[in-house]
């Protein structure tokens, strides 16, 4: 009993069973990989989530307008259904991200990239790779801008990227080299 407690604190369900979807996601960019007719169950972000989606669009000056889900994915991604921009991710991946990085910031990374995403009105739909793997370094590069604008520093801004342990490239993702690049190219040209 005592890990399904826990787990339910993690997720952010406060005191009670958080409600329990289900979603059908035909596409989407995800941090690490590409995503692909999916059926994850999602509940309500957790607080600390929402409280950095809502400092990532205040500082961009946008309205925080996106469906943000905690959910059983393997990383966190950017998709939309129907009209809604969704935002899945998973706490434990974010806990393990923003430990291996040894800072806060890596989850601001991830999210940041993910609201790139939806601010570039990224074609989730897209199936060629220089499209795909374009689209992920404008989020990596709207999240370095992103983080430099919240106060990380240098170093502190690429330790996200630099976490990732894959260094080559994929069909729908550049390698960890080039993602690094457009984040600080992102937070340098945030002058």
């Amino acid at each position: 009993m005592k890990p399904v407690f826990i787990f339910l604190l993690f997720l952010g369900a406060s005191g009670s069973v958080a409600a329990q979807d289900q979603l059908h996601v035909s596409y989407g960019c995800a941090f690490l990989k590409g995503v692909k007719n999916t059926d994850p169950y999602v509940w309500p972000a957790g607080e600390e989530a929402q409280k950095i989606v809502n400092d990532i669009c205040k500082v961009v000056g946008i309205p925080q307008s996106f469906d943000l889900r905690s959910g059983n994915t393997d990383n966190a991604y950017a998709t939309q259904i129907e009209f809604n921009r969704i935002i899945v991710y998973n706490p434990v991946f974010i806990k393990n991200f923003n430990r291996d990085a040894h800072t806060q910031w890596a989850v601001y990374t991830v999210l940041a990239h993910e609201v790139g995403h939806h601010i570039a009105n990224h074609n989730f739909m897209s199936s060629d790779p220089k499209v795909l793997k374009k689209q992920e370094l404008e989020a990596d590069k709207f999240a370095g801008s992103v983080l430099r604008s919240l106060g990380a520093g240098y170093d502190e801004a690429k330790s996200g990227v630099e976490t990732l342990t894959d260094e080559t490239e994929s069909q729908t993702h550049p390698p960890k080299s080039a993602r690094v690049a457009a984040l600080v190219n992102g937070w340098i040209e945030k002058d």
